[in-house]
Parts: C-alpha cells; sequence; structure tokens
C-alpha cells in the first residue's frame, strides 16, 4: 500500500509478499500477486475482496484459505476476510510473530502496547461498526463501507 493515488501493481504488499516468497525458495509458478489497488482505508477487508475477485475471474472455488499474518492482526483479518468470502468459506489464520518484542512482554514496550491498544481499537471498529454489503451483492471494485448507527 502506500500514500497518494494508486499507480501500479509494483510496491504493493502484493508484490513486497510475492518478491519475498520468491526469494525464500518458492516457485514462481506457486506465487500469485492479487494487489488490492486500495491505498487508505480498509486494507484489509479489499485485500480480501481482491483476492475473492481474483478466484471468482478465474473460475475457482475454494472452501477455505488460509491467510498469514502478523499476529495481533490475525483475529480482524480472519474477521474482515470472513464477511468479504461469507460463510460458504472456511477462513484460517497462520499468526506470525512480531519481531519487535516478546508476545509475553508486549507491554513493556511502546511500540507494544501501541500496537495491542490500536488492534484492539481497530477489532471492536471491524466487530462492531464496519458494514460492508454482503458478498454476492458487491462489483469488482470494493465499496466504501457505511457505517450504520
Amino acid at each position: 500500500m502506500g500514500t497518494g493515488g494508486y499507480i501500479n501493481d509494483f510496491h504493493t504488499s502484493a508484490s513486497v509478499g510475492a518478491d519475498l516468497l520468491r526469494k525464500n525458495g518458492l516457485a514462481n509458478g506457486s506465487v500469485q500477486m492479487v494487489p488490492s489497488r486500495g491505498m487508505d482505508r480498509d486494507r484489509t477487508y479489499g485485500s480480501a475482496i481482491a483476492l475473492r475477485n481474483w478466484f471468482r475471474d478465474h473460475n475457482m472455488s475454494v472452501p477455505g484459505i488460509n491467510i498469514v499474518t502478523e499476529d495481533l492482526h490475525g483475529r480482524r483479518t480472519r474477521l474482515l476476510f470472513q464477511k468479504a468470502f461469507g460463510k460458504d468459506v472456511q477462513v484460517g489464520i497462520i499468526a506470525v510473530a512480531n519481531v519487535d518484542y516478546p508476545a509475553n512482554r508486549w507491554w513493556h514496550y511502546s511500540e507494544g502496547l501501541e500496537d495491542v491498544v490500536s488492534e484492539f481499537a481497530a477489532y471492536l471498529y471491524a466487530r462492531l461498526l464496519f458494514f460492508p454489503p454482503e458478498p454476492a451483492d458487491l462489483e469488482k471494485t470494493p465499496q466504501v463501507p457505511q457505517v450504520h448507527d
């Protein structure tokens, strides 16, 4: 992602991740980059919609997916991917530990405290205030969800 308008698929989270997987031994044909093209808001949900649409565009029906993400982001990632894919697709999380501080002593680090508090607030937002359109009603381009009172 980044700031500013969307220009191309390079230097996105998708391209950086794909390059990292290739550099660590995955065969080029085993990696498919699926950028979301969203820049500022609801990036995780936008990534889920992009992946869901890529599967749909390639006539691929998937019963389940596993998402690799940082441990603190895992619960919200699962929630948002589930909202994007719907109840018929099982979403699993492979949580990777943050290397900046030990998970069992996060409160001893300012970054740990900041991460936990901000991720908790973001999860509450996603759980209680984020109401995207139903998955079957979404078009190819992710829409900005409306917050309902």
